[in-house]
């Protein structure tokens, strides 16, 4: 059995054996050997993170991301009517893989100016996918994990932003908590049901931004900066994870991930 986890955008490189066995031709003037040639599979992934959601996301003139798709610069390649079969059915525009890997490639750019000085009401886009990268049809799932304090309701982050497209048949979502590092998280883990073929990309991103809460006062800050959930610079940190396993052998991405 072959698994690879896989956090932040690290991806691993893949590996094949090359076997080969001879079998003897009796009751002939001469030998012949038949050579046999068989390659293993590899499960490898590439976890990408986006500022574009697959269907909705633009971004507006000031440079932040919103749910607009008419802004200049942004347009979906993807056209109505012609996404891929593990998008269940989607009928709408969409971003292509393709414009996705580019603006990922970006992404921790933008993180860095606009996840800086966040304010109460404003958000920073997080669309995490998957590329198989491997040679063997791979079950992956998405993992989120953001702080129990801030997460919580009444918390600084407003909760549940995961995108209900994910959900749609696409991905089941199940939740836990774990500590990591003296912090405990709130785990937010997306199991796509579809197995992704070598070279493709999970259709769905299962999250879709960070949202500083309206209702956060400067006390709320304060506070959770006197209790260490905060750095003195009011920095926290959301963790995003995959995993991914070979579907080979299961029958369902459940099945597969219960002996991961």
């Amino acid at each position: 059995m072959k698994k690879k986890i896989l956090a932040l955008s690290l991806a691993l490189g893949v590996f094949a054996l090359i076997l080969s066995a001879g079998t003897l031709a009796y009751f002939t003037d001469k030998t012949e050997t038949v050579k046999n040639t068989f390659t293993v599979g590899s499960v490898e992934i590439e976890l990408l993170e986006s500022k574009l959601h697959r269907v909705n996301a633009g971004a507006t003139t000031a440079g932040r991301l919103s749910w607009d798709t008419a802004v200049e610069g942004y347009a979906m390649a993807g056209t109505a009517g012609t996404a891929p079969e593990d998008s269940h059915d989607w009928a709408g525009a969409y971003y292509t893989d393709e414009q996705i890997i580019a603006d990922a490639a970006t992404y921790q750019a933008y993180l860095a100016e606009a996840g800086k000085g966040l304010v109460p009401g404003q958000n920073v886009m997080k669309a995490p996918y998957v590329k198989n990268t491997g040679k063997s049809d791979a079950y992956v799932r998405i993992r989120v994990l953001s702080p129990k304090a801030l997460d919580d309701a009444g918390g600084l982050i407003s909760p549940s932003m995961y995108t209900d497209s994910a959900l749609d048949g696409a991905a089941v979502l199940t939740t836990s908590e774990e500590t990591r590092n003296g912090i405990d998280y709130n785990v937010y883990t997306f199991t796509y049901q579809d197995a992704i073929k070598p070279g493709k990309m999970t259709f769905w991103n299962a999250w879709g931004d960070i949202m500083i809460s309206k209702t956060a006062t400067k006390a709320d800050i304060d506070r959770l900066i006197d209790g260490g959930i905060l750095t003195s610079d009011g920095e926290f940190s959301v963790l995003v994870e995959a995993d991914a396993i070979q579907a080979g052998g299961f029958s369902s991405a459940e099945e597969a991930f219960a002996k991961f």
